[in-house]
């Protein structure tokens, strides 16, 4: 289809301008009025200009060279149908609309990727912020952030905590950020993959004991290749920032990102691209949006008080396998949260709840009174533990080595089972301490106290009754084989 415009002077000169489909520009005019040919002469000369700026700014657009981690969902990623999709891909896409620039995406395994933003080969590569990499790159400001998980072979039977990699075989991507993160731990065997599915590989058939790995990207990846043999055991590990990075010599264009990040969060539209490819809603409710920390923290308490009261320590698996199926029944974790209080609150012995920053989260009445504490739980929440321990090491014998005994446990973090601690008024308790990873929140510290005075006085008891019968029973052996014993007769006849 063709577009024809007309123009008409004011003396009756016409000019007749068709643009066929090919974009070519086309006149005609009526020549009655000759002496105005100058009117026609600029007049296509303007047109002519007009239409030779617009198609050459459309074919000299800038392009920018981007490379893709291949395998970084939903951050960026190549689908089934290899398209180059992902929340970063649509980022630079909604920004090279609104400049009229245009990225060419080039995926690429990920130490690819660094190697060609090094040698000159893109312009661009999505990346993890650290102080290291600032030194050889230029960072954007964040658009996102990465947090770290480690996953582990589900058939291996040593201990699931993080700390535990110690003597083990652990995989990392090579150019990662996490071999940054654990640089300057030198106790397990470190092992590089050229790519994330690599190191599922090796893991899911028992070649490395763990693997080390962003989190997201690697739950994506294991939905999606369904290794059997290989789970998480702990994630929300060092989140990060994430930015764009390019040669030292790109300021420009890393200035252009930041100004037009911007102005796609003013606008609202990098929300919408967060809440499409990240799953995060700003306008949900705090509940709603917070279900993963709530979830984490209720199965949480509720495997170390059953972990505590019956020693079942299969029973954390089993909570970790029905996660996902509670995830979205919001009522049933306001039940569980409820009854989980409610627990705590009428334990026989005394529960302590510490959070990420030694503050007191949960306590019940029972430790209140075990250490003779004068505020009410509702005042006692969110006091320093540390402060409170200082002012009950008066109830000890060693009330130093009280304080300084919490100090080592809570730095090491491991777990303390059946620990003695004796009282100035000759009391004994028993304590018993672990930790927990809470997603998004950090290591809590849960304590458990109990009085067991009684059970070792009755031991000692028994042990004095028990030493005096073998005492007795020496004497009376002694005299019936004494060959001057002498037989004493009592009023009732008995004789020893």
């Amino acid at each position: 289809m063709s577009d024809m415009r007309s123009v008409c002077f004011a003396d009756g000169v016409k000019f007749y301008f068709i643009k066929n489909q090919q974009g070519h520009l086309n006149f005609s005019c009526d020549w009655r009025w000759l002496g105005h040919l100058s009117y026609f002469l600029v007049l296509f000369t303007a047109l002519t200009l007009f239409s030779s700026s617009a198609g050459q700014t459309q074919s000299q657009k800038q392009v920018f060279k981007v490379a893709i981690d291949s395998e970084f969902a939903p951050y960026e990623f190549v689908d089934p149908a290899g398209n180059t999709i992902g929340f970063t891909v649509s980022l630079l896409d909604e920004i090279g609309h609104a400049t009229g620039f245009l990225f060419q995406f080039k995926p690429m395994a990920w130490p690819d990727a660094v190697k060609a933003l090094e040698n000159g080969e893109v312009d661009l590569v999505n990346m993890i912020h650290s102080p290291l990499r600032a030194e050889q790159f230029l960072f954007s400001q964040p658009h996102t952030s990465v947090a770290q998980a480690i996953f582990k072979n589900s058939t291996f039977s040593d201990s699931d905590q993080s700390e535990n990699l110690e003597g083990h075989r652990v995989a990392f991507q090579e150019n990662d950020i996490s071999l940054e993160i654990l640089a300057n731990n030198s106790d397990f065997e470190s092992i590089l993959v050229n790519s994330k599915k690599e190191g599922f590989s090796k893991l899911n058939s028992g070649e490395v004991d763990f693997f080390f790995v962003a989190e997201q990207p690697g739950i994506w990846l294991l939905d999606k290749e369904r290794f059997e043999d290989v789970q998480i055991i702990s994630w929300g590990l060092f989140p990060q920032n994430y930015c764009f990075a390019a040669r030292p010599d790109n300021a420009e264009l890393i200035a252009l990102l930041n100004n037009e990040l911007q102005t796609l969060k003013d606008s609202g539209k990098y929300d919408k691209l967060v809440n499409q490819w990240l799953k995060v809603n700003p306008g949900d409710s705090g509940l709603k949006r917070h279900v993963r920390e709530i979830l984490g923290i209720a199965l949480g308490l509720a495997l170390v008080v059953f972990a505590l009261g019956m020693g079942n320590l299969l029973l954390r698996k089993r909570v970790e396998g029905r996660t996902r199926d509670l995830i979205e029944a919001n009522n049933l974790i306001k039940l569980q949260a409820s009854s989980l209080l409610n627990l705590i609150a009428h334990f026989p012995d005394g529960i302590l709840h510490e959070n990420a920053d030694r503050k007191i989260y949960q306590v019940n009445q029972r430790l209140i009174d075990l250490f003779s504490i004068s505020l009410p739980i509702e005042k006692l929440v969110g006091e320093d533990c540390r402060q409170v321990a200082q002012q009950v090491k008066i109830l000890f014998e060693d009330g130093d080595r009280f304080v300084e005994r919490i100090e080592e446990i809570v730095t090491t973090g491991q777990a303390v089972s059946n620990e003695e601690l004796q009282l100035v008024d000759g009391r004994t308790f028993e304590r018993d301490y672990v930790s927990i990873q809470v997603l998004g929140r950090g290591m809590e510290h849960l304590w458990h106290y109990r009085d067991i005075t009684l059970r070792k006085r009755t031991e000692i008891q028994l042990e004095e009754s028990s030493q005096l019968f073998e005492n007795r029973t020496l004497q009376k052996r002694a005299i019936l084989e004494s060959p001057q014993r002498i037989i004493i007769f009592a009023l009732d006849k008995n004789y020893c």
